[in-house]
């Protein structure tokens, strides 16, 4: 899991302007590496990371954080912003993140003295230059760079986060999209690709093969260890992902297609997907356990295979419908919108087995 690291650092970079001593913020670095896990990039090792890969760090910290608490923007292909709320801070309290190591009221002690400095937010701002990432931080709406002690902790907090693996997924075209930090995060999982280096087509359709393969690299599974025979479709064959739609097809997780031919083409309906998705979450011991309710105005157009698992998507938040009250099960469906859904569904398994865990 991808920690709030960008609110530690730049919590950091407060604490050492608003005064605090440097060796009482070395106490309290060590004191946040002790309490969480190993840590496992160096501050060389960030140091070197590109503007890319700096910006799709802090912008996966989105999906971590309330959308008032943290926001990152970028102004421009080579320059992003990012806006952290005073009040995140208090609010890792109640969640246990405890983003200021050294408790909530040493940081209420100095709250006012922060919000003098940066008012309600902190800003900071990074600009991809010919030798390096320039780092500012807005001060008294001035923007001032780091010096490089003051770099030097900013880097040593960001070292607490998970280091990014995989190269590439910097897409010129979902900066700013309202799902860019699902589909960065499904990037790094190995479970999408863009279109190409630079372009992931967040508002085109998902294809129906686009589709299953998604869900077959979310269930983790191998087509060296569970691809046995191909799926009785008269029409996947020769399709670049014949044998996943097999597979899938061998675990019931497609019985919504029924009409002897699988149009692996032909873009996905939301219906199709929320009942693939569920198949999925069922197929790990997630989901209904006898009644369900559904509460959209257009059941009656929905497929009977495909209304639990509308119903249960909707009850933990994965799906929404319409302002109107309706579903549109026939609608399709774009990359980004299924990007949002799968993400919320690995939170999922994640939830169920950190409980099954502590039971």
């Amino acid at each position: 899991m991808f920690k709030k690291q960008l609110f530690a650092t730049t919590l950091a970079t407060t604490l050492l302007l608003s005064g605090f001593s440097s060796a009482s913020f070395a106490q309290a670095q060590e004191d946040a590496h002790s309490s969480t896990k190993p840590i496992t990039t160096t501050i060389a090792q960030i140091d070197t990371l590109s503007y890319e890969e700096m910006y799709k760090s802090f912008n996966l910290s989105e999906l971590f954080f309330d959308p008032e608490d943290y926001s990152v923007t970028a102004v421009s292909p080579t320059q992003f912003i990012i806006k952290v709320s005073i009040d995140a801070t208090i609010k890792s309290y109640e969640d246990g993140t405890n983003l200021y190591v050294e408790g909530k009221d040493e940081f209420l002690a100095s709250i006012n003295e922060i919000r003098s400095i940066f008012g309600n937010y902190i800003e900071m701002r990074f600009t991809k230059q010919s030798n390096g990432i320039k780092k500012e931080l807005k001060i008294a709406n001035v923007w001032t760079q780091l010096s490089a002690e003051e770099e030097a902790v900013l880097l040593s907090v960001l070292g607490r986060g998970e280091e990014l693996e995989r190269p590439g997924g910097y897409f010129l075209d979902t900066l700013n999209h309202w799902a860019e930090a699902y589909i960065q995060y499904l990037y790094e999982l190995e479970i999408v690709n863009g279109q190409t280096p630079l372009a992931f087509n967040p508002n085109g359709q998902i294809t129906r093969a686009q589709l299953v393969a998604m869900i077959f690299r979310t269930a983790g599974f191998s087509l060296n260890e569970e691809f046995e025979t191909y799926a009785p479709y008269q029409d996947i064959k020769n399709h670049q992902f014949a044998k996943e739609i097999s597979v899938l097809y061998d675990y019931g997780l497609l019985d919504i297609f029924d009409d002897g031919n699988f149009s692996p083409n032909k873009p996905a309906t939301r219906e199709e997907v929320a009942a693939i998705t569920y198949k999925l979450l069922s197929l790990y011991g997630i989901g209904f356990d006898g009644v369900y309710s559904l509460y959209f105005r257009d059941v009656s157009s929905m497929d009977p295979l495909a209304q639990e698992g509308i119903a249960f998507l909707q009850q933990e938040g994965i799906i929404t419908g319409y302002k109107n009250g309706t579903f549109n099960p026939k609608g399709n469906i774009t990359r980004a919108q299924f990007a949002k859904i799968l993400t919320l569904a690995t939170f999922k398994f994640e939830e169920y087995y950190y409980n099954a865990e502590i039971e």
